[in-house]
């Protein structure tokens, strides 16, 4: 049987990608320890083929690098360290070629920023630190042109997640602002036929894992909440053929 191709992330002082082929055994994607120094945040993301890979660049001071496997080799998407600042908590999202990344803007005060490469260089999408303030577990994901993001914000005093999304000129809210009742940590967010799904991790239900849908404007649990009838940490969230899948330890 054909197996399919699984790519994975070791996560070492200059990291590697690793990939499960039709050999049915991990190989290297490219020279292992490809970084040039040591990395931490690490985002990966896979279209047509081609795996792209971001992170905080120790090399560059902490600021964000995005690389890609291309031609047997790990070339860098434009300039490396291209973020203002250091950097913490990136998603990395491919768009019809496009890369995009989100990430928590230390030079900004830790609140959220999404760039572009427009083929040149990276471009910021609307205002660098957009977030009311800080933010963690930040997920990114691009839907007809328009990107998402999900996070917790830490300006409000129950640390509940929002969604916003850019809308050609400014950053806005989707739906009611706050998606969880209580405080949530590892939003996820994906987009299927244009229905909103988050995934995350709710202390509003005893730290188990809750899903919810945008319906209108309400953010309604799809299912129970607590799905995992326990507590969970780092979720991540899938949809195939209209069927809902969410993974956590």
């Amino acid at each position: 049987m054909k197996a399919k191709k699984i790519f994975i992330l070791c996560f070492l002082v200059c990291f590697s990608v690793l990939i499960y082929a039709q050999t049915e055994v991990w190989q290297d994607v490219g020279r292992p320890g490809f970084s040039f120094g040591a990395t931490s945040w690490i985002s990966l993301y896979v279209y047509n083929n081609t795996p792209y890979v971001a992170f905080s660049d120790a090399n560059y001071e902490g600021k964000i690098t995005v690389m890609k496997y291309e031609g047997n080799y790990w070339l860098p998407v434009g300039d490396r360290g291209f973020s203002a600042g250091n950097i913490y908590r990136t998603s990395l999202y491919v768009y019809n070629g496009v890369p995009y990344i989100a990430f928590g803007d230390i030079e900004n005060n830790g609140k959220a920023t999404v760039m572009r490469y427009n083929g040149t260089k990276w471009e910021t999408i609307g205002d660098a630190g957009f977030s009311v303030g800080g933010i963690n577990f930040i997920s990114l994901y691009v839907y007809n042109n328009t990107p998402y993001v999900t996070f917790t914000d830490l300006t409000d005093v129950n640390n509940r997640i929002v969604v916003m999304r850019y809308d050609g000129t400014k950053w806005d809210y989707v739906g009611d602002k706050y998606v969880s009742e209580g405080r949530a940590d590892y939003a996820k967010i994906i987009i299927d036929n244009g229905e909103i799904y988050v995934g995350y991790k709710d202390y509003a239900n005893s730290g188990g894992a809750t899903v919810k849908k945008l319906v209108g404007t309400n953010w309604v649990p799809v299912g129970n909440p607590n799905i995992s009838n326990g507590v969970v940490e780092e979720t991540s969230i899938y949809i195939e053929n209209g069927e809902i899948y969410i993974a956590f330890s």
